[in-house]
């Protein structure tokens, strides 16, 4: 709905929402090293909350975007804040042993 909303063409909005899309993954991959390593250095539980809190915000900006390319640089930002992923999986990795790992 919302790159309909900003471009002419329907034929478009197929292309713009690969854009935004795309720039989610760029962002996210651009920064997950960087996330796992502070969560390294800072801990875990503090580097989860602050991705949980940038990426709200991003998302409360992007709503409200007026235009597309707004959006498609807040979408990038909300990528470099998503580090929540990366971060619970070493979390996840941190906690498990072999009392509590499967065994397949």
């Amino acid at each position: 709905f919302l790159v309909r909303a900003h471009v002419q063409h329907d034929y478009a909005v197929g292309y713009y929402s690969g854009c935004m899309n795309a720039a989610f993954v760029a962002g996210q991959a651009i920064s997950s090293i960087i996330w796992v390593a502070l969560s390294e250095r800072c801990g875990r539980r503090s580097v989860l909350l602050s991705c949980l809190l940038l990426t709200s915000g991003c998302l409360v900006i992007f709503g409200a975007a007026p235009t597309l390319l707004i959006a498609v640089i807040t979408r990038f930002a909300q990528g470099l804040a998503s580090g929540t992923s990366v971060v619970g999986k070493a979390y996840v990795a941190d906690v498990t042993d072999a009392t509590n790992e499967d065994s397949a």
